[in-house]
């Protein structure tokens, strides 16, 4: 296992690998000299570089100062993915805050508008915000509710984490047409992009509850390859198994047309 992102850029490389997304899920503080190297090590090594923003994001917090360090937040990530040469990063938008639905989409729009002048005005560019799809009920970040934010801001872009999907819906993507609408929905909106999260996962009646081996098979992502290799956009594919190496390789192996029971 890697000791650091300089190591992972390294191991990604030597497994014949093409994507590692950096993790700033605990904080967006890495020095700019740092960041630059992983990207520049990354260059070499033809891995393209994509971040996760840190999880304690709240756009729709009661706390009024929450939610303005929740845009800060984003706004150093951003930062570090214009250090790293990475054009997009995943951010979950935080729970509902008691709001109605609609309400609560009104307010990431409104938070996002603030990262953008924000990210204008400290020169940050060329970097797009992905908002992933979310496992549990209670967040916010449903397909429509994603949508509807991409249709305002246009450096928004989905993350399709098909795990989550599968766990909000009760184990909804049960057959090849369901994978295939969604990366049809994602693909349209980024402007054929596909930048998605692959893992197993448990879920129950408010949904996710934790993500699982690839091998569990839910959902089947020996459903989901054919469409990838098929698919006529670039594909960011980033794997959070909790056997990481094991299943990234195990995903290698199906998308190259080995039969796995």
């Amino acid at each position: 296992m890697a000791t650091g992102t300089l190591e992972a850029v390294r191991q990604v490389g030597e497994l014949g690998l093409s994507a590692l997304e950096v993790n700033y899920v605990r904080g967006a503080r890495a020095a700019e000299g740092t960041t630059r190297a992983i990207g520049e090590a990354a260059e070499r090594a033809g891995v393209a570089l994509s971040a996760h923003a840190p999880y304690y994001i709240s756009l729709n917090s009661k706390e009024m100062a929450t939610r303005e360090r929740s845009v800060g937040h984003i706004v150093e990530t951003a930062r570090r993915c214009a250090w790293l040469g990475a054009p997009y990063f995943a951010m979950h938008g935080g729970t509902y805050g008691g709001l109605p639905p609609d309400t609560a989409t009104d307010g990431v729009v409104a938070r996002l508008r603030e990262v953008r002048l924000r990210m204008d005005e400290e020169g940050i560019a060329g970097v797009r915000v992905g908002l992933e799809t979310t496992g549990h009920k209670g967040a916010w970040g449903t397909m429509a509710e994603i949508e509807a934010v991409a249709d305002e801001l246009d450096f928004v872009l989905p993350v399709v984490d098909f795990s989550h999907l599968h766990a909000r819906s009760g184990g909804g993507l049960k057959r090849r047409k369901d994978f295939k609408a969604v990366v049809d929905w994602a693909t349209g909106l980024s402007g054929c992009l596909l930048y998605c999260h692959f893992q197993s996962i448990e879920w129950g009646e408010r949904g996710e509850v934790r993500h699982l081996p690839l091998g569990a098979w839910q959902p089947d992502f020996r459903l989901l390859a054919p469409i990838l290799l098929d698919l006529e956009c670039d594909v960011h594919l980033i794997c959070e198994s909790p056997l990481l190496e094991k299943d990234v390789l195990l995903m290698g192996r199906i998308l190259a047309g080995e039969e796995v029971e």
